[in-house]
């Protein structure tokens, strides 16, 4: 499902390895500086958000020189060299104007291009950040180390790993982070943004998010339940159902299911498997599977408990409504 199919353009004399995901509106993804496309690939959570991301849009990673499977020579990891970059990017890439989502150190020079190409960028999504980069490389407490070390394996052993073959480069890239600044940016930025933060992040904490929101002309602030700082750990799902809502418009239409599409999911608030769901309305448990697929993509969700969720909400708003 939705694979990545992985390119390179050149860049001064270098070569960036660049991945391309699903079909649409073109999206850059940025979600870790020290990215390696293969490694990251390899963990089912970030591969799953990126997926989701794709069902509505062309999603677009990168490495960055001296990282992944970018060129290891000519590095510049400077804030300037990071905006040259994504210039770049955009410039090969992108034949109209772009959405972007960025997470964490990788935001503040996006926030940056976003100000200064205000006729590339249709919408900006910001998680887990701040303005500064400062802010987003302290030293990190016991209680930081201790959350990023109980992701799942292999996410950060391969992510770690990844950045440590980058050798002296992954020192760099700490230092740059820390001299990326988008605070005098933030006011200059046209295009809609969300920024979203989980309540429990213990590398970033969330007041820097909503600083960095009030700095904007045109942001909203999203606080969201969790502590887990990595976008693609924890549960992913009310983070991609802000970022759907917010990247794909509010005028989009609400979901809406075939009867046959609502007969199973009533049947899955019920508790029902898919062998029982099948015997009860007469079809084969394949077409039950199927079913269920288009009922998690049409309402954004991965599980069953998100379908009974989004069902009760339906039934409560047409209750409203009849009852007007």
């Amino acid at each position: 499902m939705r694979d990545q199919a992985i390119g390179f353009l050149s860049h001064g004399d270098s070569r960036v390895a660049y991945a391309v995901t699903g079909s649409g509106p073109l999206l850059l993804l940025d979600l870790a500086l020290a990215h390696h496309l293969e490694a990251f690939w390899r963990y089912p959570g970030y591969r799953h958000l990126v997926q989701r991301l794709a069902r509505r849009f062309t999603v677009v990673r990168w490495d960055r020189p001296g990282f992944g499977l970018s060129d290891r020579h000519t590095v510049d990891l400077s804030p300037d060299g990071e905006l040259a970059l994504v210039e770049r990017l955009v410039d090969v890439l992108a034949a109209d104007e772009v959405a972007i989502v960025a997470a964490g150190a990788a935001a503040p020079n996006l926030l940056r291009f976003a100000s200064r190409h205000p006729d590339r960028v249709s919408r900006l999504g910001l998680f887990g950040t701040a303005a500064a980069g400062r802010h987003l490389v302290p030293r990190l407490s016991a209680g930081a180390l201790h959350a990023l070390a109980g992701v799942p394996a292999p996410a950060i052993h391969e992510v770690a790993a990844a950045a440590a073959a980058a050798g002296s480069e992954m020192v760099e890239l700490l230092a740059r982070t820390a001299e990326a600044d988008a605070t005098a940016d933030a006011g200059g930025v046209a295009a809609p943004v969300l920024v979203l933060h989980r309540a429990g992040d213990p590398v970033v904490e969330p007041g820097w998010g909503r600083a960095l929101a009030a700095r904007i002309p045109n942001a909203t602030f999203h606080l969201l339940e969790g502590a887990s700082h990595l976008p693609y750990a924890g549960d992913p799902d009310p983070l991609l159902t802000a970022l759907h809502s917010f990247l794909v418009g509010e005028d989009d239409e609400p979901a809406r299911l075939s009867r046959r599409e609502l007969e199973v999911a009533h049947l899955v608030t019920l508790g029902l498997t898919n062998a029982e769901i099948g015997r009860r309305l007469a079809i084969r448990r394949r077409t039950v599977d199927a079913h269920l697929e288009h009922i998690r993509s049409k309402l954004g969700v991965t599980s069953r408990a998100r379908i009974a969720a989004w069902l009760v909400r339906d039934q409560l708003a047409s209750s409203a409504q009849d009852g007007a």
